[in-house]
């Protein structure tokens, strides 16, 4: 209720202060970075759910889906890239 502990890649960088999504719930958190050790961080909530009822914009649905297949591209590319040296 108050806090979460998340697994993300070695890779991701978090920043102090951000935006949790909780897609069975259909509400967001804000997240403040408590500690982190190696994938898994540490994270209190600072606010309130932001209740996520209200219908998403049509623009930002065609804008995250393009984004999402302009990603899954690029990580194809990467992957032929670091395959071929």
């Amino acid at each position: 209720e108050h806090g979460a502990l998340i697994a993300l890649s070695d890779a991701v960088a978090t920043p102090e202060l951000f935006e949790l999504y909780f897609p069975l719930k259909r509400e967001s958190r804000m997240a403040r970075a408590r500690w982190r050790d190696g994938s898994r961080q540490g994270v209190e909530f600072t606010r309130a759910a932001k209740d996520d009822s209200q219908p998403v914009q049509l623009d930002l649905l065609r804008r995250l889906r393009r984004l999402e297949q302009e990603n899954t591209a690029l990580k194809a590319r990467i992957a032929q890239l670091t395959e071929a040296g």
